[in-house]
């Protein structure tokens, strides 16, 4: 036995192994850089490799399956890599339907829907092969138009709403389904009377939005004329209403934790008029584990204030997919981090004479982290209340400003941000993929000569860089130092027929989707899988 003091170095490999395994790892690799003894056990253990693997793909790891430790970290390398390179393993197509007869395609945790005006909706299971998907088509009778709609895969759920036909504005429908069969979902409660029992009498619904993750169904009911909308969250296993949040200036909303909402607003306050004619718009976070139907907002993070005399046009917030852990009911080996997403915010200023589309990028993190450690906030109309020029300010914020809105349907999965298609030098179809991933920008970022050999371009922000579009914002410019590492795609002919307009694109864990011009004779979407 060695003579000294017992320290963790004289411990039996496998206790050390253990040990390493609860750690994150960042700390997984300090330990590594400790000593030869840690970074040989490190090394030599697959599981501790594969832990390092994932967080640096942003993923985690998935439920109990066939595979073991060695596969999965062979198919995660064949992913990681894959969408590194952008070289897709697998190219579908999608037949959507005739020019004419198709409405809504959208996709939702990774399963395209879109509906037919033959009553039918049909869905499409996007296939991944790094990550053992198979593509599976299927199709379900409606009864009425389905206008929007929520997919949990995991949970087998379809919510529908939607009204008796594509022309009609009442009575609005609200169906709680098997994804699979289409019949009523064996776990739902009754749904309750919205208009009758949660609405106010002579209240009419302009859009119903519904989104689903876990246990809690939270649908933004927005009216035709000025009376306040309504986001009502309800246990759709239980039958109870958590919390219902009503307000005049309510734009969209996300889920950004399994009991965390948030709500984008065009006014921090409730006022119907704001006395100097000026837009505040704001991030709104809701922690639903509050008791109590009435809710208040645990932290308001401010966005840059605007000029007087200008307003803001409908703030869309995209945060896709659901934070939640991989599916168990597709058994994938490895999903998405929770905590490695992206929140996107996208809005237009306008005034009488001019207009200006402008896009956030948030690391969702950066919310998190004021939403359950709220830092020093000022009040503000009795709220939690924190100005753009504080939070964005802080080392631990980093967001990005950009010109342009996003005027696709899924344009963010996890930290990956797809750009509209256009075309490039060539006359090809292309677009670009925007990674924000911490880890990957960390590597290029310490090897320069990486970057050289890469196609790989990186975006770097800087604080004194701010963006000044046209003295819109009423505190001058405004800094935002995110960056990001960009590639570009293409399409050949030969891949993408030339429609007669610009195609759509869209992105998820598994694939990018381009639908192809919806006036051409027949809608395809083309699915390019990593």
């Amino acid at each position: 036995m060695a003579d000294g003091p017992p320290s963790i170095l004289t411990l039996p490999v496998e206790i050390t192994v253990k040990i390493f395994e609860i750690l994150d790892f960042q700390d997984i690799l300090r330990c590594a850089a400790v000593c030869r003894h840690f970074k040989d056990i490190i090394e030599a253990s697959t599981l501790l490799q594969y832990n390092v693997a994932l967080a640096a793909n942003g993923s985690q790891d998935g439920p109990a399956c066939d595979m073991t430790t060695i596969e999965r970290m062979q198919r995660l390398q064949t992913y990681s890599a894959a969408w590194r390179e952008l070289k897709y393993t697998h190219r579908t197509e999608v037949t959507l339907g005739t020019w004419g007869n198709v409405y809504g395609a959208t996709i939702r945790n990774g399963v395209l829907a879109w509906s037919r005006d033959d009553g039918l909706l049909l869905f499409t299971q996007l296939p991944s092969r790094s990550r053992r998907i198979a593509r599976r088509d299927w199709s379900q009778p409606v009864g009425f138009y389905a206008r929007e709609c929520a997919i949990d895969p995991s949970q087998d759920v379809l919510v529908l709403v939607g009204t008796p036909n594509i022309d009609d504005v009442h009575p609005w429908f609200m169906q709680f389904r098997s994804l699979t069969s289409g019949e009523s979902h064996p776990l739902a409660a009754p749904i309750p009377d919205i208009v009758g029992s949660l609405l106010p009498t002579g209240f009419l619904i302009g859009t119903i939005t519904p989104r689903v993750i876990g246990d809690l169904l939270a649908f933004l009911v927005q009216a035709r004329d000025s009376q306040p909308d309504y986001l009502i969250i309800w246990n759709w296993k239980s039958g109870e209403i958590r919390k219902i949040i009503t307000g005049r200036h309510i734009c969209r909303f996300a889920f950004i934790s399994p009991s965390l909402i948030l709500i984008t607003a065009t006014q921090v306050t409730s006022n119907a008029v704001d006395p100097d004619n000026t837009s505040e718009p704001c991030l709104l976070v809701y922690d639903l584990q509050e008791d109590g139907r009435e809710a208040q907002p645990t932290i308001v993070l401010g966005l840059p204030r605007l000029a007087p005399r200008l307003q803001v046009n409908n703030i869309i917030v995209h945060c896709d997919p659901v934070p939640m852990p991989p599916s168990t009911a597709l058994r994938v080996p490895f999903g998405l981090s929770q905590a490695q997403r992206l929140l996107i915010v996208s809005y237009t200023i306008y005034d009488r004479h001019d207009h200006e589309p402008i896009t956030h990028f948030i690391p969702l993190s950066t919310i998190l982290s004021y939403s359950t450690a709220p830092r020093p906030y000022e009040a503000h109309s009795g709220l939690a209340f924190i100005p753009w020029e504080k939070w964005a300010a802080w080392p631990s914020a980093r967001t990005r400003l950009e010109r342009g809105n996003v005027n696709v349907d899924s344009p963010v999965s996890g930290m990956r941000f797809i750009t509209p298609l256009k075309r490039n030098s060539d006359g090809e179809w292309a677009t670009r993929i925007w990674d924000f991933n911490p880890h990957r920008l960390r590597m290029l970022q310490r090897a320069p000569q990486a970057q050289l050999d890469s196609p790989d371009v990186v975006i770097e922000g800087r604080q004194d860089d701010g963006l000044r579009p046209r003295d819109f914002f009423l505190n001058g410019s405004v800094n935002a130092d995110l960056s990001f590492v960009m590639r570009e795609v293409a399409f050949p002919h030969s891949v993408l027929p030339s429609p007669t307009s610009t195609p759509a694109a869209g992105i998820t864990e598994d694939a990018i989707v381009v639908f192809s011009d919806f006036k051409s004779r027949d809608a395809v979407a083309y699915v390019y899988d990593f």
